[in-house]
């Protein structure tokens, strides 16, 4: 049964934590659909779409400075009205103040665990998938007010736009290394049954390839414009867009595979270096293969890191807590701003450069995966120190 003084230190956490983290996803949830609007230039109505999908990303990084600023609060303004001394003099330890906080935050770790899980893996996809079947719609839009629209490499110019007319269309698009300019009387943009491309119609124009061609029609065309879901798929496979329980799995096939490519190389250079072909060990065919090798491996390796960045991320909560709340109450600082920052400097000292150090060490393969967690380890080792500090006090 819980007693009264740890109802009262959990109602006034959640009180304080809920602002917080409410005004701070508000602010990141809007400065996150703006900057996807600016940079897709995206209507306000497909932006309004966007926020179920930043929502979680939002809450992974609003959740860890929101739980700190709770304990920070709560815990300096009981410290500075002399509630712990009051609860030490009747014999009480302060760790029964102390408890309900970290248990407080160890549920909020595990929730920004699973919220890493789906801003990820749900999150960023829905969010590619709503700028790419908007990008018609939004072509339209910016080409009425701007008569400027660019996207995927692609860039329009238009002298109006009447009703789904584009009059005088000017479009730059590119193919590799040569770049295609089009211009016609008009053109209009209408989707395809293939997802992955814009149909783009076209009439009484002209199609210029670099300086090497150049042709001129006066019938109707159409010309497919590619939107790039070949390289979303691609960053999909990124192994932060992996779900957790299927990067086990992903691990095994990626081993397979690196096998398989290990194995086709050797057989390769056993026939090469029989043949006396050596100089076609050093071609351009033969860099590429050692460079998917490399490639592979490195994937390998971020598969093998994910869980533990996601883990060491996730309970950052219940790191900053075990440091916010003794430090909280051995400042005894009623002003939560003042006790907020005192901790936070700390933290942002401490925390975020081993944190990065590990993670950047566990990605090329210099440290094991669980050096992630170094930052982790020290703001517990730090925590616990100050915990029995306070108690001795």
């Amino acid at each position: 049964m819980p007693t009264r003084v740890t109802r009262y230190v959990i109602a006034e956490l959640t009180k304080v934590f809920v602002a917080t983290v409410s005004a701070l996803v508000a602010l990141l949830v809007l400065v996150g659909i703006v900057q996807e609007g600016l940079k897709n230039g995206l209507t306000p109505a497909v932006m309004l779409r966007l926020i179920p999908f930043t929502l979680p990303n939002a809450m992974c990084i609003a959740l860890p400075g929101s739980v700190l600023f709770a304990v920070c609060s709560v815990f300096g303004r009981i410290s500075a009205s002399n509630e712990i001394v009051a609860i030490k003099s009747l014999g009480i330890s302060p760790r029964v103040v102390m408890l309900p906080a970290i248990w407080f935050a160890t549920i909020a770790s595990a929730a920004n665990v699973w919220l890493m899980d789906v801003g990820y893996c749900w999150g960023y996809p829905g969010i590619q998938r709503v700028v790419i079947s908007s990008i018609r719609e939004t072509a339209y839009s910016v080409l009425r007010t701007k008569h400027d629209f660019s996207t995927h490499g692609v860039s329009f110019h238009v002298r109006e736009v009447r009703d789904d007319r584009l009059v005088e269309p000017l479009i730059v698009a590119r193919a590799g290394n040569q770049t295609i300019t089009i211009s016609a009387r008009e053109a209009e943009l209408r989707r395809d049954d293939n997802p992955e491309v814009l149909m783009l119609s076209l009439t009484d124009g002209r199609v210029e390839v670099g300086s090497t061609a150049s042709f001129s029609f006066t019938d109707t065309i159409e010309y497919p414009l590619p939107l790039g879901l070949k390289n979303e798929r691609s960053a999909l496979r990124n192994p932060a867009h992996v779900w957790s329980h299927q990067i086990r799995s992903e691990g095994k096939l990626q081993s397979q595979r690196i096998a398989s490519l290990e194995e086709s190389l050797a057989v390769t250079t056993a026939f090469q270096i029989t043949g006396g072909d050596f100089s076609a060990l050093r071609n351009d065919e033969w860099k590429s293969r050692h460079a998917d090798l490399a490639s592979a491996q490195q994937r390998l390796i971020r598969l093998r890191l994910e869980p533990w960045r996601r883990w060491a991320s996730g309970f950052s909560c219940l790191a900053f807590a075990l440091v916010g709340v003794p430090l909280a109450i051995r400042m005894r600082n009623a002003d939560f701003l003042t006790s907020f920052f005192l901790c936070f400097l700390p933290i942002l000292l401490v925390y975020y450069p081993l944190f990065a150090f590990g993670l950047d060490q566990a990605k090329t393969g210099d440290l094991p995966p669980h050096a992630i967690w170094l930052g982790n380890l020290v703001c517990v080792l730090i925590g616990i120190y100050l915990i029995r500090y306070v108690q001795r006090r």
